[in-house]
């Protein structure tokens, strides 16, 4: 929480597949206005592994070879071998964030975009204790990861990430990744197709899970976009069906992107509704039950 502002809890925010906690900067400034203390973990495997590398630098004229000078940096690295291939990845993961969680005081509450959404409902979807009592106050769930849509690059990024033999395939987001980097992108840009499929995986078996139990009385709103080409929404508004307790939900318009809170994410887009989601995003997170 900032300075001489009340405290009133912690709020855990869960990035998406390649992406890091950067998607939530913003909406964090506006939570500490507010008198949460904030939370935004990596997801398993993801981020860079830096390491110093030279750089010479000419500090002379070009024809004095002596003037040149060996400098330092660090340089980051995708590596695409560490992210999660094995659901039980991501349940210690978890158990780890609510172990946490469980010793903070105040509100408690989760939100995740995108594989982070998948994330935050598992986490909810897998506490126990005595008295049966939801671990968070609040959920916000948005635009989660249970199933690709049926969009025909989501298509072939499933047939080929679910065989061993094309499983292995390093991808990436290609040349355009690169240059959300240059604009300031820090997640990564490569992985491995058996990893997507691994992704996707996390928030199916999640959604089998609440349907199959009665841990769904955390207050929940669920977020997704029109149209969607990442992921598919019938499963979604399925979802929204699944919770039981107190839950509202938010369309997106279709002109709106996938990863819809982060101006570092497809950097040349017109995000002209991104202030106004920041300042949702908190107010419904911060409101009272």
């Amino acid at each position: 929480a900032d300075d001489g502002v009340a405290y009133k809890g912690t709020i855990m925010l869960l990035h998406g597949f390649t992406a890091c906690p950067q998607q939530y900067f913003e909406t964090h400034a506006h939570l500490t206005a507010l008198g949460y203390n904030v939370l935004a973990p990596l997801l398993p495997g993801h981020g860079l592994e830096f390491k110093w590398v030279p750089v010479y630098e000419n500090a002379g004229p070009w024809w004095n070879p002596w003037s040149v000078k060996k400098l330092s940096t660090w340089k980051g690295e995708d590596k695409v071998d560490r992210l999660a291939r094995d659901n039980n990845e991501f349940k210690a993961y978890v158990d780890r964030l609510n172990a946490v969680m469980k010793e903070v005081p105040g509100d408690r509450i989760v939100t995740g975009l995108s594989l982070g959404g998948a994330v935050a409902m598992l986490t909810g979807a897998t506490y126990v204790d005595s008295t049966n009592s939801p671990l968070y106050t609040r959920q916000l769930i948005s635009v989660p990861l249970m199933d690709f849509s049926d969009s025909i690059l989501s298509g072939i990024l499933y047939a080929a990430s679910r065989f061993t033999w094309t499983s292995n395939i390093l991808q990436g987001w290609g040349d355009g990744c690169e240059v959300e980097r240059r604009a300031g992108r820090a997640g990564i840009c490569a992985f491995r197709m058996g990893q997507v499929y691994q992704a996707k995986e996390i928030g199916a078996e999640t959604l089998a899970l609440l349907k199959a139990t009665d841990k769904t009385s955390t207050f929940t709103q669920i977020v997704y976009v029109e149209g969607d080409l990442a992921v598919s929404n019938p499963l979604v508004r399925d979802l929204y069906d699944t919770y039981s307790g107190s839950k509202s939900k938010c369309v997106m318009d279709k002109a709106v992107g996938h990863s819809f809170m982060s101006r570092y994410d497809n950097p040349t887009e017109n995000k002209y509704w991104l202030y106004e989601a920041h300042q949702r995003v908190a107010s419904w997170l911060a409101q009272a039950v």
